[in-house]
């Protein structure tokens, strides 16, 4: 007997009632491949950090952001720029003002004559500290 309820029970999970599909309760609208899309580029979204940069929003890799970590960790006078950056969540851009961005660009002159390539995002990022000086 209690193997029929406990079938019972699983069975009421996996397949849902009748009217609450009615109502739409259970299951979403939609293509699932559409939503798959929709979840992918939420989660493509959810990889990136934004930086603004003087009102130009740059975005980079959480792993591009953390390679940026490692390199600010070497540098003096960052500490401010490292915390920004590791505060920031994926709804809002880091904000630095005139003089972060400054010494962040110094850093990044620095990396780009040293024999390591920047990534892309880095490089983007670089290119618009220089833009807007």
């Amino acid at each position: 007997m209690s193997s029929i309820i406990g079938t019972l029970a699983w069975a009421s999970v996996l397949s849902p009632d009748p009217l609450s599909v009615e109502r739409g309760d259970v299951w979403p609208s939609g293509d699932a491949t559409a939503s798959r899309a929709s979840l992918q580029s939420m989660s493509a979204r959810l990889d990136l950090v934004r930086v603004d940069v003087d009102g130009e929003m740059i975005s980079i890799s959480w792993d591009e952001r953390d390679h940026l970590l490692e390199e600010l960790a070497f540098a003096a006078g960052t500490k401010p720029i490292r915390e920004r950056f590791e505060a920031i969540g994926a709804s809002r851009p880091v904000q630095l003002d005139m003089e972060l961005r400054a010494r962040l660009r110094a850093v990044l002159d620095d990396w780009e004559e040293g024999s390591v390539q920047q990534p892309e995002g880095i490089a983007r990022l670089h290119s618009a500290l220089v833009r807007h000086g």
